[in-house]
């Protein structure tokens, strides 16, 4: 199978070529960032192939899907982005590769979007026909590509959308870097509120499967919208605790007013750019959490991974000179 991404030089593209190659698949990945091609090179029979490709520039999209069966539109613009940036990218771009997708007659697109588009005050759980609530360029953008890819389904085009909680792994830290930064120098980690919260997150491997089988399933099963979020957590103090363990670095958990910490996530969301949604640091000190009954029931996905061995899984990449997989 060929399958055409999006947003190839990012986390989630490293991933997905890294792990479908290893299935047979083709891969051939877009972006406007450079790639790092002793990164690319595949681990498997299937070949892994990449071109700079901008998602606003439909002939370039147009061109860059021709032969392939599937794509995946990965890429996106964050928060860090200047708002106009972020609506461009995100809608016009999404736009343009439904076109490009219908225009070549790919079999099928699944396209990333993000439990963001909930909002900060969804209930717990959220179900997928929960009412979407944008309170931020990134959420409301999304919601908006959303409906482009509701459109595209009612002309007849086979779309899986995906709507993943955050997510980590080798790669990729965010504001998960301060964590790690001070579990490794064995300090106090402040938590919001009491950490007895529940916040839900996602191994980028289970990510990669949920794809793989939107990509895979049949038409009829994944031409629908999708949670995709760990199914094992504690609370935020528990899953915290677990990784301290493992790292034995002597990091303990520091009880904070949620209206300290806040603060200094929103500061590091506008000096570091990173995929850090305001969406993330609203809803770290209340409950969060995405039902992934529908996912599991229709196409058979299930975690491999929970809250907990996520975070060790990345924490170790960090620690092993960014060598575990």
């Amino acid at each position: 199978m060929n399958i055409a991404v999006t947003g190839g030089a990012g986390f989630l593209g490293y991933h997905l070529a890294h792990k479908l190659s290893r299935q047979g698949e083709n891969l051939h990945l877009l972006d406007i960032a450079d790639f790092h091609h002793d990164g690319y090179n595949g681990t498997g029979p299937g070949k892994v192939t990449w071109e700079n490709a901008d998602v606003l520039d439909l002939s370039a999209m147009e061109r860059a899907l021709k032969g392939a069966d599937v794509a995946v539109h990965a890429a996106s613009a964050f928060s860090a982005s200047r708002p106009a940036t972020v609506f461009a990218t995100n809608i016009q771009g999404t736009i343009n590769v439904l076109r490009a997708a219908h225009k070549n007659g790919l079999a099928r697109l699944v396209f990333i979007s993000s439990a963001s588009v909930y909002g900060t005050s969804a209930p717990s759980p959220i179900y997928e026909t929960d009412k979407l609530i944008g309170n931020e360029p990134c959420s409301k953008s999304k919601i908006r590509a959303e409906e482009m890819c509701n459109l595209a389904r009612d002309r007849g085009m086979v779309v899986t959308v995906l709507r993943p909680r955050p997510f980590l792994g080798a790669g990729h830290l965010g504001v998960f870097q301060m964590l790690y930064d001070w579990i490794q120098g064995g300090k106090s980690i402040p938590m919001p509120g009491n950490g007895r919260t529940y916040y839900q997150l996602l191994d980028v491997s289970d990510l990669v499967y949920a794809i793989y089988l939107a990509a895979t399933r049949p038409k009829h099963l994944v031409n629908d919208t999708f949670n995709v979020g760990a199914t094992q957590f504690s609370t935020i103090r528990g899953d915290v605790s677990a990784l301290c363990a493992y790292a034995g670095t002597g990091a303990v958990i520091a009880t904070t007013p949620a209206g300290m910490v806040m603060p200094t996530l929103k500061a590091f969301d506008t000096l570091n750019p990173s995929p850090l949604y305001r969406w993330v640091y609203d809803t770290a000190n209340k409950d969060s959490i995405a039902s992934t009954a529908k996912i599991e029931q229709e196409l058979g996905w299930e975690a491999r991974y929970s809250n907990a061995e996520a975070l060790i899984r990345a924490y170790k990449w960090y620690i092993d000179d960014k060598s575990a997989l």
